[in-house]
């Protein structure tokens, strides 16, 4: 299932707006909501998925490992950010790139480190008991490696966390070398920790 959250793009302009300053709320909360409906509709056993995304479904997967913690059996994030205001901090404020960023994250909603701290799944790793995969690409220059490397550093012997580089791939993981390595370890990781019935 690939749910379509507020801040998605492809459903006009005002579907995309609504979810500036929700990043890490309504739209892990839209997520959620489609989790749920799943379930209602017996698509998938109550307590048995795994979450994967990319970019900010990576993101999003990791988010949805503390939210919904009781059906997210394990998480898989390629290229996924893991620290939000780290990420808005490698980018020139004064930028359209980081307007873009501190507009989408809504970054005046918060007035301390304890409410930043809510929306970052590298703070909050000690709360994971889920196994993760994070798969990340050496050349991304949208979700720069430091993502990974700070989330990689706050799981770092967790049961069940595991990261792998992708090389010298970039952020839309190109080439069917990569895209195939992702698969690859992204079924092993599946096969170990949530076989299909």
């Amino acid at each position: 299932m690939q749910p379509n959250f507020r801040g998605s793009s492809g459903y006009g302009q005002d579907f995309r707006n609504a979810g500036f300053g929700e990043f890490g709320g309504k739209m892990i909360d839209d997520i959620a909501d489609a989790g749920g409906w799943a379930v209602s509709q017996g698509l998938v056993a109550e307590d048995a998925y795994c979450i994967a995304g990319a970019s900010y479904g990576g993101y999003a997967a990791l988010m949805m490992g503390l939210k919904d913690k009781a059906r997210s059996r394990c998480l898989v994030s390629v290229n996924g950010v893991t620290q939000p205001f780290a990420h808005v901090g490698a980018f020139e404020l004064e930028s359209e790139t980081g307007q873009y960023w501190e507009r989408y994250l809504g970054l005046n909603r918060f007035d301390s480190e304890a409410e930043r701290a809510v929306i970052s799944p590298a703070a909050r790793a000690g709360e994971y008991d889920q196994p993760i995969l994070i798969l990340h690409a050496e050349n991304d220059l949208v979700v720069r490696t430091g993502q990974a490397r700070l989330m990689a550093s706050a799981l770092d012997g967790k049961p069940g966390f595991r990261s792998v580089s992708l090389g010298e791939a970039d952020h839309y993981i190109g080439g069917s070398d990569v895209r195939a390595q992702v698969l690859r370890e992204t079924f092993a990781f599946l096969n170990e920790n949530h076989p299909a019935r």
